[in-house]
Formats: C-alpha cells, structure tokens, sequence
C-alpha cells in the first residue's frame, strides 16, 4: 500500500485487527465494528467488504451478508469468492432464482472446479430446469476422474443425479444413481456422509413407491457415469 493515504493505512489496521480476533479467538461480534470502520474509511477496498460479508454469515445475519457481497463483486465483479458466497448465501436462503447467475458465473470463471459445478447443478435442479442439471452434474462427475473431487463430495453429486431422475420420473436410473451414492459414501469412510446418504435413499424409494402406485415408474438405459 505505498502511497496509500492515511484512511487507507487506517483501514487495514483495523481490518487486521478483525481478522486476529477471528483467527485466534473466533469472536466474530467483536470483529464486526472493527471490520465495518475499516468499510467506512475505505469502502472501494472490496476485500474488506467480503470481509465483513464473511463475519454477518457467521453470525447467521444474511441480510447484512448479502449486501456486503453484492458490494464486493460490485468492486471486483470476475472475483471468484465473492460470487460464489453471494451465490451460496441467496442458496442459504433459498432464493435459487438470485442464486443461479453467480453461480453460472463462477462455474464459467473457473470450468474446471467440480465443486462449483456440483453447486450450479444442484440450484438448476430446485429451479426444476432438470435436463440443465443432469447435465451439470454428469459434468462435475467428468471432472472428478481427472481432478480428484474430493471423496465426500462424490456420494452427494450422486444423490443430486439421482435427485434429478426422480423429477424426471426415471425411477429406475434413480435408484441406481442412489445405491451408487452410497458405495461411494461407505468407501469414504464418513459416518455422517453414509447416514445422510441412506436417509436419502429412504427417501428416494419412498418416490420411486408412489411412482410404482401411479403408474409413473419407468425402466430406462442408464445414464453415465
């Protein structure tokens, strides 16, 4: 910061001394004030505003979270972070609609970050845009076999697949799609992750049932991987 004026030496003290507080004792109330005087003495430094988006989303204060992100990537709009927890802040709230533009973005500014693929398909699936969201998720699927999609996130890339089947009524594929998940889930090990993926599964045939009672239920090829 050579050159920098003295409001901009004194946002980043204070900016530092939110983040000690954070890093060494987590108290994200305490950073607040500190975080918002450095916004105020240099509110183009969107760094700083990401920052404070980041202590309101600890604090569960979405309101304040969001603003502080559409700032951001107001400041630096091809910013990958900002995006993408102003995405999954409007996901948080379940406000897929407002959500789905950042996250295409992100997705096309990094294409070959799984995980953000997996995000996208996962929204386009509760917007019931469902063939865009098959896709996608085949898509983060793809990824994985070259990149390594860290283990946890595989078996729920397979639960939204097969997620997905359900809404387009291909039981079938659906149930595979699940029994896979929790291959993949029992291989990593987790016991959350296996619990939460048969919690799914009882889910899922509780869909294929009702399908099978009306007549819904279809065989079909699968779909790979």
């Amino acid at each position: 910061m050579s050159g920098a004026s003295k409001e901009q030496w004194q946002a980043k003290a204070y900016l530092d001394m939110a983040r000690s507080l954070v890093k060494n004792w987590q108290d994200y109330e305490a950073a607040i004030p500190l975080a918002e005087k450095a916004v105020a003495l240099y509110p183009e430094r969107a760094v700083a505003v990401f920052f404070l988006g980041r202590l309101n989303t600890e604090l569960k204060c979405w309101e304040s979270a969001v603003s502080c992100y559409e700032e951001a990537v107001r400041l630096e709009p091809e910013n990958v972070q900002y995006r993408k927890w102003l995405g999954c802040t409007f996901f948080q709230l379940k406000n897929y609609e407002k959500a789905e533009p950042h996250l295409e973005k992100v997705v096309a500014l990094e294409p070959e970050n799984a995980l953000y693929v997996l995000y996208h398909g996962s929204i386009l699936r509760r917007l019931g845009r469902y063939e865009e969201s098959a896709q996608l998720l085949d898509r983060a699927l793809r990824i994985k076999s070259k990149n390594r999609l860290d283990s946890k996130e595989i078996p729920y890339t397979y639960i939204s697949k097969s997620r997905t089947q359900v809404r387009l009524r291909n039981m079938g594929e659906a149930i595979r799609l699940i029994d896979k998940a929790m291959v993949f889930a029992e291989v990593a090990g987790n016991a959350d992750i296996v619990k939460k993926v048969h919690q799914q599964r009882i889910d899922i045939m509780d869909d294929v049932s009702e399908a099978v009672v009306t007549g819904q239920y279809r065989p079909e090829t699968p779909t790979e991987p």
